[in-house]
């Protein structure tokens, strides 16, 4: 899937090979590798019935620090106050709350409780 996550991600069935390449890839490395495809496109992504659950394997399958360009694209501007309100960006923000640290999630839970 490497070269074409994105694309994948977006399909019906290629969020499946995505998401058990995460599941296989063997190393934290390999990834993240496969997570770093989806840089620049995470908004996109939340909000897409499938990439969503993408995401959300990268969140569970990388360590916290490794998925730190999720929340920041989400922290971007307006974006996080739209995420939480979507059904499916609303998913991406809780995985961040439950698998991220908390001085990495700090900025986020108070952006949502304002």
């Amino acid at each position: 899937v490497i070269g074409r996550v994105w694309s994948f991600a977006r399909d019906p069935e290629g969020c499946w090979k995505v998401q058990r390449a995460l599941e296989t890839a063997g190393s934290d490395e390999a990834c993240a590798a496969i997570a770093s495809e989806l840089r620049g496109h995470v908004w996109e992504a939340v909000r897409c019935p499938h990439a969503n659950h993408v995401i959300q394997k990268c969140i569970i399958m990388l360590r916290p620090r490794a998925v730190q360009f999720i929340l920041d694209e989400i922290m971007r501007g307006p974006i996080v106050f739209q995420a939480v309100r979507h059904k499916y960006g609303c998913r991406t923000v809780q995985r961040l709350l439950e698998q991220c640290l908390p001085d990495q999630v700090h900025g986020l839970a108070e952006a949502i409780l304002s």
